[in-house]
C-alpha cells in the first residue's frame, strides 16, 4: 500500500485532492498529505518501510507542507465534503493542522 500511496504523489510533493486522478492533475490538499508523510514517516521510523525509497518522498510532502504554511497557518486544506473539490492555499480547518502536527511528530525522532 505504501508503494501505491507514493506512486500518487504530485510532482509538487502534495497529494490531490482526489487519488483517482492522475498525480499531475487536481488540486493540491494539505490534510491527506500530512497524513501520508506521518504515515511513511512512522513505518520507516518503525523499520516496516525501506528508508531509501521512502525517504525522498517523505522530504517531498513535508517541503509541500511547509509552502502550504502562511501566516502560521496551514493552507490548501480540503473542506469537509462528500467529493473531491478545488482549494485555495486560504482554506484551512484543524484537522489539516493535525496532520501537519503528526508528520512534525515523526520528522523530529
Amino acid at each position: 500500500m505504501a508503494d501505491r500511496v507514493a506512486s500518487l504523489q504530485r510532482p509538487d510533493g502534495f497529494w490531490s485532492t482526489s487519488l483517482l486522478a492522475p498525480p499531475d492533475v487536481g488540486s493540491p490538499e494539505s490534510s491527506c498529505t500530512g497524513f501520508f508523510t506521518y504515515g511513511l514517516a512512522a513505518g520507516v521510523r518503525m523499520g516496516l518501510l525501506d528508508a531509501k525509497r521512502f525517504s525522498p518522498v517523505i522530504e517531498r510532502g513535508w517541503r509541500a507542507l511547509a509552502s502550504a504554511t502562511v501566516d502560521g497557518r496551514l493552507g490548501r486544506v480540503q473542506q469537509i465534503g462528500d467529493s473531491p473539490d478545488a482549494v485555495q492555499i486560504t482554506d484551512a480547518q484543524l484537522y489539516g493542522s493535525g496532520a501537519l502536527l503528526l508528520a512534525a511528530s515523526e520528522l523530529v525522532h
